[in-house]
């Protein structure tokens, strides 16, 4: 497991902590490259959004569609939840860039 996202010896909150500091510009050069050695995830949210990227080419490869059943796994509703997003208008133009790179049309 990545650290970052579940570190055995912090708290949920002393990783937001340093997450935050880090942002901040407000966290040691030294504690940087610390984090780094061991596979902290600073952004946990792009590292989950690459992680399920890679599910779905899998998933296309395997099956030849990007056409995810909503009970395939958790990237099923995954999907769904991304396909929402677009139609609502609150997906930002980075991520459906993603997808269309991918060659996945959201509509």
């Amino acid at each position: 497991t990545h650290l970052g996202h579940s570190f055995p010896t912090r708290r949920s909150s002393d990783l937001c902590n340093i997450r935050r500091l880090f942002f901040k510009n407000n966290l040691d050069e030294h504690k940087i490259n610390q984090l780094n050695d061991i596979g902290f995830i600073w952004n946990v949210r792009e590292y989950t959004f690459n992680n399920r990227i890679e599910e779905l080419k899998t998933f296309k490869k395997e099956k030849g569609t990007f056409h995810v059943p909503f009970r395939y796994k958790s990237l099923g509703k995954w999907l769904f939840d991304i396909k929402k997003l677009y139609r609502n208008g609150k997906l930002k133009l980075q991520i459906i860039d993603a997808f269309r790179n991918l060659g996945l049309e959201l509509d």
